[in-house]
């Protein structure tokens, strides 16, 4: 049994259908704030919604919102550093490389959500300094042609005029120079 709203789902549906970019943890900031006005009433005033419940609620609700026009995004993060590689390459990570997650992507998934300012369990420090020494030793991550990602010495066209990398993975390239690194 689903456990009882600790805030308004109409609410939630609005903010969803008005801020489709937001993640959870959003979502869950501004249904704490309708808590914590005068409108709330007094089984909700002063909870707070967890990420965790809205995520659960979107999941539920999504194909009553489906039917009424709502369109829901998916709930795993959109990684841009890793849909940039794979677009650059050509290459398609392979779905059971995405369940083991190589290190690298997670180190490039924890960096979009540093910079989107979203919340991250762990790997913090881990991925500040994989992109510091990316960046110092003016390396980027590439793709073999089966998936699996490696790092390699940024070519000339990933630098920009003072020797610094343009962007921490590989650049486009011609598809006749794809796996010629």
């Amino acid at each position: 049994m689903a456990p009882p709203w600790t805030f308004d789902p109409e609410l939630l549906k609005q903010l969803v259908q008005a801020h489709p970019e937001w993640s959870n943890p959003q979502l869950a900031d501004a249904l704490t704030a309708d808590n914590n006005s005068a409108e709330a009433g007094p089984d909700r005033r002063g909870v707070v919604v967890d990420p965790a419940r809205v995520a659960s609620a979107k999941n539920r609700l999504k194909e009553r919102w489906a039917a009424e026009g709502v369109c829901v995004r998916p709930l795993r993060h959109r990684s841009e550093l890793v849909a940039r590689l794979v677009h650059n390459t050509g290459v398609q990570i392979p779905d059971e490389r995405n369940k083991q997650d190589h290190v690298y992507i997670r180190h490039l998934r924890v960096l979009d959500r540093i910079r989107e300012r979203l919340p991250i369990a762990s790997g913090r420090d881990l991925a500040l300094r994989f992109e510091r020494d990316l960046r110092r030793d003016r390396m980027v991550v590439d793709l073999h042609p089966d998936g699996t990602p490696f790092l390699r010495a940024a070519a000339p066209w990933e630098l920009d005029s003072q020797n610094r990398l343009l962007d921490l993975v590989a650049a486009y390239r011609p598809r006749e120079q794809q796996h010629a690194v």
